[in-house]
């Protein structure tokens, strides 16, 4: 019995440390016919790639990174260079879920999870 509390204490903490140390930002945009998709800042005037990701599956990313990303605007932006929608990120929000059913460049579609 004590092998088995301690693993589940194991695996709760172990999830929470992933958490805290790190980004996740799921997109599930429906209509979208993307084999990749870029995560984006921006830097005063410039736009620089921050991640890079190959769908997941028809019309879903899954960016992940192990550090918590910094503070700002991201976008996140298609294959052809276009960009989808543009988000903030601080030190509480980086674990984020975007869903899009309506067609992925229709800002009125979007739903944002996980968000404060």
């Amino acid at each position: 019995m004590k092998k088995l509390l301690g693993l589940f204490f194991y695996i709760v903490f172990t999830n929470v440390a992933h958490y805290q140390s790190g980004y996740e930002i799921i997109v599930d945009l429906k209509n979208s016919n993307d084999t990749i998709a870029y995560l984006t800042y921006y830097q005063f005037d410039k736009t620089y790639i921050k991640d890079t990701c190959l769908v997941a599956k028809k019309g879903r990313f899954i960016f992940e990174g192990k550090t918590k990303l910094d503070t700002g605007i991201y976008s996140i932006v298609s294959q052809q260079k276009t960009i989808y929608f543009d988000f903030f990120v601080d030190e509480a929000n980086q674990q984020l879920e975007f869903k899009n059913d309506k067609e992925p460049n229709d800002i009125l579609g979007l739903n944002v999870m996980n968000s404060t």
